[in-house]
């Protein structure tokens, strides 16, 4: 019986087998599987045998068994209880519904009627009446309602289809439950008379429940279209639905959305197979080509295998619709790759999207998708969230992985993440993924909840540290400093304790970064070229990148320790300064974002550009330094209407207290209305 029911009539055409057969395997089966799950409440079998024996075979569904919701659809000459006690035994249907009669002329042979709650009022099928419906999944889970009784038959196997109707998601929300295909129709498309015009004023509409789209898209085309007198008459449709099936849709814009209209918070399994993008560095995706935005690559690489965080992407239901632009191996905070393109941001297409995820940040703020991949070595996660006007996390190190083929990226500067529009949706999604892989050289401490209950939970007290001075001497911009003072009041209006007070950091922190990013980036190159067979020449590769693998190349194996040496002795006094504070609040960036094109490198203005990068980047690249978690939020806007982004670092191991202190912030000033232009 797990045939769909196009195929049983087509079975019954060929004389393969009787209507009778059907009717009879059909029997059996709820005979068999009903007293577990409480699917159908009263049959008809003697009926349905003798109708059978007598259906044209060349009807549409000729010997098709099918079950009807015991409501609103009324079977001359049988009882009607719309689930409730007051009506069971009580009433006897004195004709066909209009929609019966078109039922049974298709040659559907009716074998009884399905469960539904009391008059169809919960998204359960629990009637005290006639007793709770089980979801075949799991006999201890609802089947959902109000026309769980029809999907559990369904998706048990009892028949292929079976009759529904939706007021408030009745054939949706079970066929949810039960793994089956529900299609509410266009109000008025299927008939509710001769008793009934109109339920609910429009509400109510009828169809069935299904295992396949064919089938139903098949019974609309034979029960379609309204009777003399209906209140409602849709238009006619172009062709047959059923021929609908196997055309090919054009070019659709699809709005996604993943936040329930109510404020309630959706579960991070119901966001599973939502649309995703990844950046197109680091995390490889069997079969498809990585580039990391440089000619040297493009072209002349296709990943053999998952990497572990793209793995975990891809379980958790997330569907990978692509890859997303990236400065030539994320050097530069801007997304201008040669090779593939400027991206550009949607708040203002002449200005930079940040990066280096700035393909993945333009893509969310443009709305193609609700997340998608990031990875931060300098801030580029935070960077272009805050140009983008979205929540970036950056991890603590070692919370995601990196490998298989990564296990340690500028030992320790990388983490890889998401870019999200919620709060919520960067805690989820970190739920699915956080944790690290056998032989990781880093493994953070376990947290003691899942992230996503953080979301709701309100943040003890915090002593937080303002901090608007770029700790390099730069000059923050004033609309930067406006926008964390404004933010500073919102935490003390929260509650918060909030002080200008910022780590000690060595002035000679910059300078030691750029070198451990310089072996960074060499060994990237190096790397690259052993997998691809290429040998790197100067041609394949942007200015700057170039400029920075020759330093690389020439810095020798203790230059380069001596400058993770101090990295590490940052780490260890930013750690003093969270002894006494609990979060450092700064702006994001010291500047806003900045024309297409600042970032530019050439020989002339080496000097320009190294300074230009420090300027705006200053408080951002600390955390990768340290390893210690931070946040971007999207909680200012100038007048201009670019967006301002807040950062927040936290203690290293503790996004549980960015994440409550985001999400009180989320709900205070909340950003979710605010979209781009684009």
């Amino acid at each position: 019986m797990y045939l769909d029911a196009t195929a049983q009539a087509e079975l019954v055409r060929s004389g393969e087998l009787t209507a009778v057969d059907l009717v009879d395997a059909a029997i059996a089966r709820i005979e068999q599987v009903n007293p577990a799950i409480n699917a159908v409440i009263a049959s008809f079998y003697e009926r349905a045998r003798e109708q059978a024996a007598d259906v044209p075979t060349d009807a549409p569904f000729a010997g098709v068994p099918f079950l009807l919701k015991d409501i609103v659809a009324e079977y001359e000459g049988t009882p009607i209880a719309e689930g409730s006690a007051f009506l069971a035994g009580n009433y006897i249907s004195p004709q066909d519904s209009e929609l019966v009669r078109r039922y049974r002329q298709s040659g559907l042979i009716i074998l009884g009627k399905t469960n539904t709650p009391e008059f169809a009022l919960l998204p359960t099928t629990e009637p005290v009446a006639f007793g709770a419906s089980r979801n075949p999944w799991n006999t201890d889970l609802t089947t959902g309602g109000s026309s769980g009784g029809s999907t559990a038959a369904v998706a048990a196997g009892m028949v292929a289809l079976a009759h529904g109707n939706d007021g408030g998601g009745s054939i949706r929300v079970p066929s949810s439950c039960c793994g089956l295909v529900g299609l509410k129709p266009t109000r008025g498309r299927n008939p509710l008379g001769p008793h009934i015009g109109d339920a609910g004023n429009g509400l109510l509409c009828d169809h069935v429940v299904t295992r396949s789209v064919r089938d139903s898209a098949a019974i609309l085309d034979v029960t379609a279209g309204p009777a003399a007198g209906d209140p409602y008459w849709p238009r006619t449709p172009e062709r047959p639905f059923a021929e609908e099936v196997e055309r090919e849709p054009k070019r659709l814009r699809i709005g996604l959305g993943t936040v329930p209209p109510n404020g309630a918070t959706a579960h991070p399994d119901c966001i599973a197979a939502v649309p995703f993008l990844l950046k197109d560095i680091v995390a490889e995706y069997e079969g498809t080509p990585i580039a990391e935005g440089s000619a040297f690559l493009a072209g002349n690489y296709i990943s053999p295998q998952d990497s572990e965080l793209v793995r975990r992407y891809r379980q958790s239901g997330l569907i990978i619709l692509g890859k997303t632009n990236t400065p030539e191996f994320a050097l530069l905070p801007t997304t201008e790759p040669v090779a593939f393109g400027a991206s550009r941001n949607p708040w203002n297409t002449d200005l930079t999207t940040g990066g280096s995820s700035g393909g993945s940040t333009a893509a969310v703020a443009a709305g193609m998708v609700a997340l998608a991949h990031g990875n931060d070595g300098g801030g580029s996660i935070r960077v272009p969230s805050s140009c983008c006007g979205l929540v970036g996390l950056k991890p603590t190190r070692g919370r995601n992985p990196l490998g298989p083929h990564i296990g340690d990226a500028g030992n320790g500067l990388l983490c890889d993440h998401v870019v999200t529009r919620s709060v919520r949706d960067s805690a989820a999604i970190l739920d699915v993924t956080a944790g690290p892989a056998a032989g990781d050289p880093y493994w953070p401490r376990t947290p003691e909840r899942p992230f996503a209950e953080e979301v709701e939970r309100e943040p003890k007290r915090l002593r937080i540290g303002l901090g608007t001075v770029p700790p390099n001497g730069a000059t923050a911009h004033p609309d930067c400093i406006a926008a964390v003072e404004a933010t500073a009041l919102l935490c003390e209006e929260l509650g918060h304790d909030v002080v200008e007070a910022s780590p000690q950091i060595d002035g000679s922190l910059y300078k030691a970064f750029g070198n451990v990013w310089a072996g960074f980036l060499c060994w990237a190159i190096k790397d690259w070229a052993r997998r691809s067979g290429r040998e790197p020449e100067e041609k394949y590769f942007e200015p700057a990148t170039w400029r920075t693998y020759l330093h690389g190349q020439r810095q020798s194996s203790g230059d380069y320790l001596l400058a993770v040496q101090a990295l590490q002795q940052v780490g260890r006094d930013v750690a003093q300064f969270y002894v006494d504070y609990d979060v450092w609040l700064t702006p994001t960036l010291a500047q806003l974002p900045m024309p297409l094109g600042y970032f530019d490198y050439t020989r002339e203005t080496r000097k320009q550009h190294i300074a230009r990068l420090g300027e705006y980047t200053c408080f951002t690249l600390i955390a990768n330094a340290t390893g210690q978690p931070g946040i971007s939020l999207p909680l200012h806007w100038n007048e201009q209407n670019l967006p301002i982004g807040i950062q927040f670092l936290g203690r290293y191991g503790d996004e549980a207290t960015l994440i409550q202190l985001a999400g009180q912030l989320e709900r205070a000033c909340p950003w979710s209305h605010r979209r781009p232009a684009i």
